[in-house]
């Protein structure tokens, strides 16, 4: 990763000026400002107005029903799905510093509130999709094989294979539709936005 995007202020990409809070709220940010920068006028990246919205829709989804340590996992949960979709879709890479710093505090969460962790599922898909990715010539990243086996540490076998299916889907329906539509070829895509729906999906409906 060139720059950091979740440890430091957000800024203009122009410019380079913090932005202020104020900045990223985004109906302050389409309404009144067109979503431009107020230094420099020029326009703000959509990923920012992407990443407020759908941060501020996952916090009140989850507290919606009172804050409590179930749904504090939940929330780190998504969190976790959520800051590492967007760095493997801006830099193809499933960011360490993100993933493991906030398993281990889901893992924490997991025990304290009395689940059942599930290694021999983790060892397994790692195992199993090591192998898939190594004989299809890296078809799939080997940090989707490490997040889908903390995941299933976490979740168990059943979870992660509705997961791993949707995600599938999903992907298939992205491509599909792309093709369709704008005549658009897809050899690769990041797989992690996928998996996050899908994760999602799981525990929402």
């Amino acid at each position: 990763m060139k720059q950091p995007i979740f440890f430091t202020h957000s800024q203009c990409i122009h410019c380079k000026k913090k932005l202020a809070f104020i900045d990223l709220i985004p109906i302050i940010s389409c309404l009144i400002q067109g979503f431009h920068c107020r230094y420099c006028l020029k326009q703000l990246p959509s990923i920012y107005l992407v990443e407020e919205l759908l941060g501020g829709f996952f916090t009140l989804l989850v507290l919606k029903n009172g804050i409590d340590f179930s749904s504090f996992y939940i929330y780190i949960f998504l969190l976790q799905a959520f800051l590492l979709s967007l760095t493997d879709f801006l830099y193809w890479k499933v960011e360490p510093k993100i993933l493991y710093p906030l398993f281990l505090f889901l893992l924490s969460l997991h025990l304290f509130l009395n689940q059942t962790l599930f290694w021999k599922t983790g060892i397994g898909i790692f195992l199993l999709f090591t192998c898939f990715t190594y004989f299809t010539n890296n078809s799939m990243g080997y940090g989707d094989v490490i997040l889908l086996s903390c995941w299933s540490i976490l979740l168990g076998h059943i979870a992660i294979l509705h997961i791993i299916f949707l995600a599938s889907i999903n992907g298939l329906l992205f491509c599909i539709i792309n093709k369709l539509l704008f005549k658009k070829n897809y050899r690769k895509i990041p797989f992690v936005p996928f998996l996050s729906i899908g994760l999602f999906f799981y525990l929402y409906i």
